[in-house]
């Protein structure tokens, strides 16, 4: 087995911070007279060269490639943007290249107030809410037109409402108690594509609050609920309350097991 490598991870370097799948990468390898010709330039043109390699990243955004000691050019290709970085390989090292695309991919949830204001972020809310999801990115228009996107959702329970928008959906929590995970999946068509998700708990009788309000607004990535324990039992004392009354139950048998000792 070789023991040089180049290891690659390419990654959304603004928003939820994930990694991007399918991105293709091109290496070029860098002669010792074209590094003398850089000349103070940033990078090499290697425009009229074949990359000795090319490939695209695996789901976690990763790619290895065997290479002999040397100076290379990593250039890593998605949405639209080109991110390059230079790399020596030494003699039985792996040298390591993470390169950051400003995707900005992200999702943040809403509820509505019960006094029917605006929407405000929450990651907790009550079973029967409707929850508003919304895709967010910094792709400009010139990126998009360059490499279009589309953006997918999915939900581990309950039922979506979709609109004419993609970056936005309703999800329904109707009958619905403990976790919800949903995804979104942004997607160049065909190609790269980057997903987050976000944790939400549904709760019998909750309130949802301001404290709920900053949980869901860092809601980016997979997480689980602050009380897990009230998740699964539908309401936040109920955990509490079953072992209180189990303790109670527990010292007055005690008691009157005492009693009937000391009457015989």
């Amino acid at each position: 087995m070789k023991e040089e490598k180049i290891l690659i991870r390419i990654m959304d370097g603004e928003g939820a911070k994930a990694p991007i799948a399918k991105a293709r990468v091109s290496i070029y390898a860098i002669s010792d007279d074209q590094a003398q010709a850089k000349k103070g330039r940033k990078y090499l043109d290697v425009s009229q060269d074949t990359p000795v390699f090319k490939s695209e990243t695996n789901g976690e955004g990763y790619l290895s490639f065997d290479a002999d000691p040397g100076s290379y050019l990593v250039v890593g290709d998605a949405f639209g943007h080109e991110c390059r970085e230079e790399v020596y390989v030494e003699s039985g090292c792996t040298s390591e290249v993470i390169l950051n695309v400003p995707v900005g991919f992200e999702i943040q949830s809403y509820v509505m107030t019960e006094e029917c204001g605006p929407p405000v972020p929450c990651d907790v809310v009550t079973s029967g809410s409707v929850v508003k999801y919304e895709a967010i990115y910094k792709l400009s228009d010139k990126h998009l037109s360059k490499r279009p996107v589309k953006i997918t959702w999915i939900s581990t329970r309950g039922s979506f409402t979709r609109t004419g928008n993609e970056r936005e959906i309703y999800l329904n929590t109707a009958g619905l108690v403990g976790q919800i995970i949903v995804t979104s999946v942004m997607s160049e068509i065909g190609s790269a594509h980057v997903s987050v998700s976000s944790s939400l708990g549904a709760l019998l009788g909750a309130r949802h609050g301001a404290g709920a309000g900053a949980a869901g607004r860092a809601g980016r990535v997979r997480g689980s609920p602050a009380d897990p324990g009230a998740l699964a039992s539908g309401h936040p004392g109920a955990r509490a309350a079953g072992e209180g009354k189990g303790r109670h139950a527990e010292a007055a048998g005690r008691s009157q097991g005492r009693t009937r000792q000391a009457a015989r």
